[in-house]
């Protein structure tokens, strides 16, 4: 049986890992190469698929590098809800120690850091379609049980910077980042 046109003879199942597989190969490139490297043509070549395989799940380099981003992210939230070992939301140091996590995750492994977050890419978000969403409850619920997106943007730029403040060079000795994370929750709760 031929499939519809454009459409794949894969499962769902098969795609989910198919996609994954080509990300996985995607993101060791661009910590063994640099994210200049990743691209759909040679994403297809390591993969051993053909460009219009890789294509079709990823029209374009930037829709590649958005998905990887996405991946890692993803990796990265269901990594924090285990280290956070079922702790309730509602507990009033939930959201610091999360956020303390994120920091420590991220210093632990900067060179995916670098992938997640290239020159110039956006800090991650926490709403229901991103790759953070298992975390939004915990800035909900940490921030006075208020849906307020904007005071959960700036704590993630926050924590963001806190992460690139100490992995650039420094002029001087930043302050600890559990220091500086605690000071940035104090910032944006109300």
């Amino acid at each position: 049986m031929t499939p519809p046109q454009g459409r794949s003879l894969l499962t769902d199942e098969d795609e989910t890992s198919f996609v994954g597989r080509l990300l996985s190969i995607a993101c060791r490139t661009a910590l063994e190469e640099g994210l200049g490297a990743v691209s759909t043509l040679r994403l297809a070549r390591d993969a051993g698929v053909s460009r219009v395989a890789v294509e079709k799940r990823f029209r374009t380099r930037a829709d590649l590098l958005a998905a990887l981003q996405a991946d890692i992210l993803g990796e990265a939230a269901e990594s924090l809800v285990d280290a956070l070992g079922g702790m309730s939301p509602l507990r009033p140091q939930a959201l610091e120690t999360l956020c303390r996590l994120w920091v420590a995750h991220w210093l632990d492994r900067p060179a995916l850091f670098r992938v997640a977050f290239p020159d110039g890419a956006a800090p991650p978000r926490t709403g229901p379609r991103d790759a953070l969403a298992p975390l939004a409850i915990y800035f909900t619920e940490g921030l006075d049980g208020t849906e307020d997106g904007a005071r959960a943007d700036l704590l993630l730029c926050a924590l963001q910077g806190i992460v690139l403040s100490h992995l650039g060079p420094r002029p001087g000795d930043w302050t600890e980042p559990g220091d500086l994370v605690a000071l940035a929750i104090s910032t944006v709760r109300k």
